[in-house]
């Protein structure tokens, strides 16, 4: 309702009441008054003979009786309450919607019809739930679905606590759902899922194999099962470099098993010295060598510990462009501050001293260039990870950097778009830890084809 149209009705109501409340005093003191309570003594015309004397009316306001007070209240609350809703602060007792007043945000909850226009047109699109209680989910229901081929984002954030069945009633519906709505279509889908648990794995990885997907396991919580992928592999620039190196070391301080300073010079100390070494392999190791396992032995051989080989080191094997610049500004660091940021980042990468995380970051199996391209089979790689602890979130980080880089390249090459879409399913983000450069993809996802679930 508009400020004019809620000022129109309360000028209305307000001269009903000034009609009304006169009669309905001066019938109620006559009734007590002359007739003495008794209903037989009042005339059959006394209403309207009551409403057309115009005495009653100034009667109304200038004597004190009993029932004329009882008017003037209810006539003086009815200006409290009214004025104070129309200037804007009145309390209410539940939530209204403000959406019309940018103040506070312009977001709101669509309405029946804005529902039924959106998402119960077909089900090609993400599955969000049914009407219907107590219904059992089963692929193809109807109900409705975020559409693909729409003016909406196809950006899913699911926010919940523990227990609230994001999974049971989000993620493994949609696991499903997403083989079977390319399921007769020339395109198919590709997925990439965190999981912590495993459960979403051992939920659907039979389905997705009798629906013609290469099924891939990063397993980050047995250490010994799956396949395998070494981030380093896939940094062709100096950019992805910085990434890979900075979401590491940001992760590992979002972790809470490990104490850190909350000076940021440290971690940015660090993730340049770890780029430096990194850029390192990448220059001079042999492929199958340029593992973050030989950049842990890079920075603890007498090369980096020793301040005066230190100075001779990168120059010594013509390390050139961005890891060159990154060591020398390592250099620019007194001794003392040198030997804290070394100590800190061999704490950072003591994991990669575990032999189940030398297998599974020490080598290639997944060629996660495929994902999003064109190939004979879509792909879905789940990444295993415990949800007890945040111990391996850095790896992690890494490995989801280093696939939606690729994801960007392979778009790069295809018109800026990919050929299969791709749906990147993020159970459990925040224990990732911040992905470098999220908040810039999130504008450009959309046209790239990669649609993000984020939870």
């Amino acid at each position: 309702m508009t400020a004019k149209t809620k000022f129109i009705t309360f000028i209305l109501i307000l001269i009903i009441m000034l009609v009304i409340l006169p009669v309905l005093s001066s019938i109620f003191t006559d009734f007590i008054e002359v007739y003495k309570f008794n209903l037989s003594l009042i005339p059959k015309n006394h209403i309207a003979n009551t409403a057309g004397n115009t005495q009653i009316y100034l009667n109304f306001f200038t004597k004190t009786h009993p029932a004329n007070i009882l008017g003037w209240g209810i006539i003086g609350l009815f200006l409290i309450y009214s004025l104070f809703g129309l200037s804007g602060l009145k309390l209410h007792s539940r939530y209204t919607q403000k959406d019309t007043y940018g103040s506070h945000g312009t977001s709101r909850f669509q309405n029946t019809k804005e529902i039924k226009n959106n998402y119960l047109k077909d089900n090609f699109g993400l599955f969000l739930g049914s009407g219907r209680q107590n219904l059992h989910y089963s692929i193809g229901m109807p109900g409705a679905y975020h559409p693909i081929k729409s003016t909406l984002n196809m950006q899913t954030a699911v926010f919940g606590s523990p227990g609230s069945f994001k999974t049971t009633s989000f993620v493994l519906p949609n696991i499903f759902h997403i083989p079977f709505m390319y399921s007769n279509l020339k395109e198919k889908a590709d997925l990439t899922i965190t999981d912590p648990k495993s459960e979403l794995y051992s939920l659907t990885a039979n389905y997705l194999t009798g629906n013609n997907y290469d099924v891939h396991v990063l397993d980050f919580i047995n250490l010994k099962y799956g396949d395998s992928l070494n981030p380093i592999n896939y940094i062709s620039d100096d950019k992805e470099l910085m990434e890979i190196a900075e979401g590491y070391i940001a992760s590992v301080s979002d972790s809470k098993t490990i104490t850190y300073s909350s000076d940021s010079f440290w971690e940015e100390s660090e993730g340049q010295l770890l780029g430096a070494l990194i850029g390192f392999v990448k220059q001079i190791y042999p492929k199958g060598q340029q593992t973050f396992s030989e950049v842990l032995k890079i920075l603890t051989s007498e090369n980096v510990r020793n301040p005066e080989k230190a100075l001779k080191f990168f120059k010594e094997y013509d390390i050139k462009g961005s890891p060159l610049q990154l060591w020398n500004n390592y250099l620019l660091a007194e001794d003392k501050v040198r030997t804290n940021i070394l100590i800190g980042l061999a704490t950072k990468l003591k994991l990669f001293s575990i032999s189940g995380i030398k297998n599974i970051t020490g080598s290639t199996i997944i060629d996660i260039k495929k994902i999003g391209a064109k190939k004979e089979k879509p792909i879905a790689l789940f990444i295993l990870m415990p949800n007890k602890d945040r111990t391996f979130s850095p790896i992690i980080n890494s490995i989801v950097t280093t696939i939606l880089n690729q994801l960007y390249k392979t778009a790069y090459e295809n018109a800026n778009s990919l050929y299969s879409p791709t749906y990147l399913i993020l159970e459990e983000m925040a224990n990732i830890g911040k992905l470098p450069g999220i908040e810039v993809m999130l504008g450009t996802m959309r046209s790239r084809r990669i649609s993000p679930i984020c939870l």
